[in-house]
């Protein structure tokens, strides 16, 4: 029997990350890149998926059941929305690069090449992300909020780290622009904000809230 169901906030705004090891990149990745490393893992989805229908029969409580279908379709659809939100933020970073680069008019060279190795790592990471596949182990019915609570934890500590990335290369967009505007004599704050306040590694989507997503662990 069901005890009770514990409401846990997947809040992915305010969370710290600890980073994975960068990986080696050459060009930015671009979008239809990205698209075809998640459609190399379409196979090992279904096969994932068909595994988890398959444990999920053997569930007998009915309404135990019911949350944990509804629990393993949401982490999916979770990961999806972060990894738009990221991609968003990141074009805009990379426009606002270009421009930058274009006002330095080749001063400041090397806060740009690691503005750009910054960016591209941060790309590479959501490719990586894109392609995870978060399904839950169910071991026995007696276990299973633990299985809930191990996928839960994988995707938050992985959505962190991908956020670190991203902070990361907005964070050196930024001391560029705050250098730019010291050097040109304008008000150096106004201008560097407006990098934080364009682009926010916070998603304020409706579809992909950073206030909360709920999610159901049975206890």
């Amino acid at each position: 029997m069901i005890k009770k169901a514990a409401i846990l906030v997947l809040s992915v705004g305010w969370l710290i990350f600890s980073s994975l090891p960068v990986l080696a990149v050459d060009p930015l990745l671009n979008r239809a890149e990205i698209e075809a490393r998640i459609q190399e893992k379409e196979q090992e989805l279904v096969q994932k998926r068909e595994e988890f229908r398959q444990r999920l029969e053997g569930i007998r409580d009915e309404h135990k059941q019911k949350i944990v279908g509804n629990l393993d379709a949401s982490y999916s659809r979770i990961n999806q929305r972060w990894i738009t939100h990221f991609n968003n933020v990141l074009d805009r970073l990379e426009a606002i690069l270009d421009r930058l680069k274009t006002r330095a008019a080749g001063q400041y060279a090397d806060k740009f090449v690691e503005a750009e190795q910054l960016l591209a790592a941060a790309r590479e990471k959501i490719a990586v992300q894109a392609a995870k596949i978060y399904t839950i182990e169910i071991t026995d019915e007696a276990s299973l909020r633990g299985d809930v609570q191990a996928v839960h934890q994988q995707l938050r500590t992985d959505l962190t780290t991908l956020r670190a990335e991203v902070k990361a290369a907005r964070d050196a967009l930024h001391d560029i622009l705050k250098i730019m505007a010291e050097s040109e004599g304008s008000p150096e704050a106004e201008k560097a904000n407006t990098v934080r306040q364009s682009v926010s590694t916070t998603s304020k989507d409706g579809n992909a809230s950073a206030t909360a997503e709920s999610v159901v662990i049975i206890e």
